[in-house]
């Protein structure tokens, strides 16, 4: 993989500099005073000219002004290569431009982009409680203009009770163990924040020091998880300098400019920037929000509703889930310190307050619907034994900032153990890992339309899992578009994959077998058998990605056929613009035997010819894109894929929700 330091332009530091900007006629004097494109949740986060801005202000305010608290993500810890070099060629020599454009790099430092809570106008129920940072006990919170504050307001909204939280900044974390909806005031801004505002700085040598440091969140996580070059980033401590935030070394030795240490045992906190005058917010808090259970009294959270909010510098996750049916809806949930959502696998004991494991206990049903995910330091969303779960029109992007293991946990999105996933309509982008990673017995997927860009690892990944709908996605620009490894019975139709270094890539890695008898019985044997390749658009520009591939259905670990693991591959477009150069590789991989288990081939016809595979498939020189140098994959009027597909079987009708039999394009447009 490329050096993930290595951008060019006046961002290639291991640092990101991003500050908050507001539109506003009363803004405080250390806002910028020029505001770039503000960025909803849901929308997509890319391109240079967006900068990152946390919206919410400590101080009480009227409702329409607008504040100055900014945020960002961590960067590299000191021990890390150093960041302020030229653009190095990625390994298939990509230009340096085109790599700016499209960069296989660390999320946390592409250009800073604004990301705003949406603006909200959600209808208040009568009987609603009122908060506000500034709100006040003793009240009871009944009208807009009297709110209390949060704590008494969750204890004392009844169940199935709104509380409507006013614009601010509620430096907090919460529980829900009653079911609740949580929304903000329309049109205001609301941030919980996991940090505090640390003053008592005394200077110390060359660095500046507080003591009595209380706080600290050394490594909670499995050691497979962390990237050895990276040891610093599993910590969950963060520190931020006027928004800016700074890296964490290993120890007071090692700090330096924009750096900060803890020392755990000592309980002090070292900068090496000087605070004087200057705004410090360090994490004090795991995690945002628990939902869940209170076994005491018997009350749950299930069927809440949590929208419009902001969740950021938690030092373990924004949102831990273990209630069934809860609704997340158009939150920004950023810069924390491990995990954006966490819906995990209860166990007992594992929350105060929670007894024994039971069906309340489990996030099965639950909805994550036009989020923002994004700047998490490990990945975005997290989820084990969540079935029904439902991911749909969320941006996820920009996640594993502190570089955490690619290859084991870190991904934009990561669900495990679950059926009946859906996810649709979602754009992932720019992780620094791979987009949406479903392992371990995932059954019955239905991932469709989703825009999936820029991911440094695989933009899909379906690892030793049975049963999924991959259709009309759009894929492109990420170091594997789809990876299917010791899958069965993924139906992967009109999906359009386009300068991705390999566009599919199928294999059993592993010589993996499940034991689980249930398991077996549903089909889902950890080995990769009668998946099926149809109406699929595979793409690449040879002068800007000379290396690229259409797929790789290698299987030399195991020594056993493609024929095995491909039931179906036809009425598929290959298409390879632009000259390819003399040390360009074969852009096909197929495994015809155990002794021929990785051959290549440089043309569809030669591949049609030894394998009697793709034999309706197409090889173009061009697609016909409406504007593929902008991003827009669709069909032009003149394409040769338009209506040359076949017809789509059920399973996927009913996923995507087109007309049965209907004779379909080539791609996913």
């Amino acid at each position: 993989m490329p050096d993930p330091c290595s951008l060019t332009g006046k961002n290639n530091r291991c640092r990101q500099t991003a500050q908050g900007t507001f539109r506003d006629s009363k803004q405080s004097p250390h806002c910028h005073q020029t505001a770039p494109p503000i960025l909803e949740a849901g929308d997509g986060i890319g391109g240079s000219a967006r900068r990152f801005k946390l919206g919410g202000d400590e101080r009480p305010r009227p409702i329409e002004r607008a504040a100055c608290e900014n945020a960002q993500g961590k960067a590299r810890n000191k021990r890390q290569a150093p960041c302020n070099q030229p653009q190095q060629a990625r390994e298939d020599k990509t230009p340096a431009a085109d790599a700016a454009a499209s960069p296989n790099v660390n999320p946390g430092f592409n250009p800073p982009v604004t990301i705003r809570v949406p603006d909200t106008s959600y209808p208040i129920p009568a009987g609603a409680v009122f908060a506000a940072p500034d709100g006040v006990a003793a009240v009871s919170g009944a009208s807009r203009e009297a709110p209390t504050t949060l704590q008494n307001a969750l204890q004392n909204a009844p169940q199935g009770g709104t509380i409507v939280l006013r614009g601010g900044v509620y430096r907090t974390g919460i529980t829900l163990a009653k079911r609740l909806t949580l929304q903000a005031a329309p049109g205001e801004q609301v941030w919980l924040k996991g940090s505090d505002i640390v003053t008592g700085w005394v200077k110390d040598g060359a660095l500046w020091r507080r003591d009595a440091w209380s706080y600290g969140f050394p490594p909670r996580v499995d050691p497979r998880d962390i990237d050895p070059k990276f040891p610093m980033g599993v910590h969950g401590d963060m520190v931020f300098v006027e928004g800016a935030a700074l890296r964490q070394a290993r120890d007071k030795a090692a700090v330096g400019p924009g750096e900060f240490a803890v020392d755990y045992e000592g309980k002090t906190l070292y900068l090496g920037d000087d605070p004087t005058g200057k705004t410090v917010e360090a994490a004090t808090r795991l995690q945002g929000v628990f939902v869940g259970k209170n076994q005491a009294v018997g009350t749950s959270a299930e069927g809440s509703v949590i929208r419009g909010l902001g969740f950021t510098h938690f030092a373990g996750q924004g949102i831990m889930l273990r209630a069934p049916r809860v609704t997340l809806e158009r939150n920004a949930i950023i810069w924390n310190g491990i995990r954006g959502v966490s819906l995990p696998f209860a166990l007992p004991n594992s929350h105060p307050g929670s007894g024994t494991k039971d069906e309340g206990d489990q996030a099965e049903n639950c909805v994550l619907r036009g989020n923002t995910v994004s700047f998490n330091g490990q990945m975005g969303v997290f989820g084990n034994g969540v079935n029904g779960l439902m991911l749909e029109g969320n941006t996820i992007a920009r996640n594993n900032i502190e570089n955490f293991s690619k290859s084991w946990s870190a991904a934009g999105a990561k669900i495990i153990r679950t059926s009946d996933l859906v996810a649709r309509d979602n754009i992932f982008e720019d992780n620094y890992a791979s987009g949406l990673w479903m392992d371990i017995s995932i059954y019955k997927a239905k991932v469709t339309r989703n825009l999936v860009r820029r991911n440094a690892w695989m933009g899909l990944w379906f690892e030793i899992s049975h049963d999924a709908v991959i259709a009309f996605n759009t894929l492109h620009d990420n170091s594997v578009g789809l990876y299917i490894s010791e899958s069965s019975q993924a139906q992967v139709w009109n999906n359009t994959f386009v300068d991705n270094d390999t566009a599919i890539r199928i294999n059993e890695a592993l010589d993996r077998r499940n034991k689980n008898a249930k398991q077996i019985a549903q089909g889902i044997t950890w080995q990769a058998r009668d998946n099926v390749f149809a109406n699929n658009l595979y793409a690449f520009d040879a002068n800007r990605k000379p290396r690229a591939r259409f797929y790789k259905a290698d299987n030399c670990r195991v020594k056993k056929p493609a024929s095995l693991m491909i039931a179906v591959n036809d009425f598929n477009a290959f298409v390879r613009s632009g000259t390819p150069g003399p040390k360009t590789p074969p852009p096909i991989s197929w495994s015809l035997s155990a002794q021929a288990c990785d051959e290549s081939f440089s043309t569809l016809a030669a591949l049609q010819a030894a394998t009697g595979r793709e034999t309706h498939s197409l090889a173009l020189n061009d697609a016909a894109f409406v504007d593929a140098a902008r991003g827009d994959f669709r069909l032009a009027p003149s394409s040769p894929a338009l209506s040359r597909g076949t017809a789509l079987p059920e399973a996927v009708v009913r996923a995507v929700g087109l007309d049965a039999g209907a004779k379909t394009n080539i791609g996913a447009f």
